[in-house]
């Protein structure tokens, strides 16, 4: 018996952050990992005074129950607030899932992980330099975007603000749309500047992600949706790092600024990527279509797409990339 109970203590130890919640919103199960993170003791209170998700974050009375068929079908993790002992509110990183009998959902089981301490170097010295390459900070959202969209798979990246909400278009209407629900969320979840939102957009529910910028004066944010999977530590090291490097423009003059930097090539697909060499090689549009046996009007497109992936409007500067970002072509 003795050796059976220390089985049982060692997998106890082992078992990640896991909440078990019943229909009844009473937590019916927590890992001793997850009785340390939120220093609860004997008495475990409902989960909705524990768990703060999306909806409890704009309405009272909510609680994971109540957004449970919204991540299920969006099949993505989820960004909510935890009641870390008597210190406030922390955010985590939560996979969610259903337990079901007889095709009814009768328990969530929750796994949550502090989102402290994920902050990766690689990642914020590659945003860093990719901000560094920008114009402007339009210059850099538009990068981020593209590169979160490929290498992530979001289908909605978006930087909410409210100079941004005046131009009209699907686009401006979500973005308003995320302003409201970000402004009427609890301030805790605000000051963390890690949380999720659901918004109604063109007639359904979608999930969005939200980290907070460095900005000095007006918040600006980072918000992602659409994934259809679920985050990690590499999505998520990926998304904080892109949300810190993001600044205010200084008003530097045109011929001070930096190089395009070689972290850009990283926005690119591979055809984009050969045809960017051939544009550095000197090849005229012509000239790169009996190379690459494609159409004239198809090259004129990919180095349309190129050259708007990479925020330059003169073929010129492409020409003038530096020796460096050629080898790694």
């Amino acid at each position: 018996m003795q050796g059976q109970d220390l089985l049982q203590e060692i997998l106890a130890e082992l078992t990640p952050p896991l909440l078990l919640i019943g229909s009844d919103k009473h937590i019916r199960y927590a890992s001793p990992a997850f009785m340390r993170l939120t220093g609860l003791g004997d008495t475990a209170p409902p989960c909705d005074a524990l768990l703060h998700p999306a909806k409890s974050l704009q309405t009272s009375g909510h609680c994971c129950w109540d957004v449970l068929q919204t991540y299920l079908a969006a099949g993505e993790s989820a960004l909510w607030q935890l009641r870390d002992g008597e210190r406030g509110w922390q955010p985590v990183w939560c996979d969610i899932r259903s337990i079901e009998v007889a095709h009814r959902s009768v328990m969530i089981a929750i796994e949550a992980h502090p989102l402290r301490g994920l902050a990766c170097p690689a990642a914020i010295g590659f945003f860093r330099g990719l901000r560094n390459a920008s114009a402007d900070t339009g210059e850099y959202e538009r990068h981020v975007a593209n590169y979160l969209r490929k290498h992530y798979g979001f289908g909605q990246v978006l930087w909410p603000h409210p100079a941004r909400c005046d131009a009209g278009g699907e686009t401006s209407t979500l973005a308003t749309g995320l302003l409201a629900a970000i402004e009427a969320i609890a301030p805790e979840a605000r000051h963390n500047g890690l949380f999720d939102v659901i918004v109604v957009h063109a007639g359904r529910e979608q999930i969005f992600h939200i980290f907070q910028t460095m900005a000095e004066t007006h918040p600006v944010w980072l918000a992602v949706a659409g994934a259809g999977r679920r985050l990690n530590i590499d999505s998520l090291c990926c998304l904080q790092a892109a949300a810190a490097a993001w600044r205010p423009t200084a008003a530097t003059p045109a011929s001070h600024r930096p190089m395009l930097s070689p972290a850009l090539i990283e926005l690119l697909s591979p055809t984009e990527r050969e045809v960017l060499a051939c544009l550095q090689a000197g090849l005229s549009d012509k000239e790169i279509a009996g190379q690459r046996r494609v159409s004239l009007h198809t090259v004129r497109n990919q180095v349309n797409a190129v050259m708007h992936k990479l925020g330059v409007h003169k073929r010129t500067q492409l020409a003038a990339w530096n020796q460096a970002m050629r080898q790694d072509v």
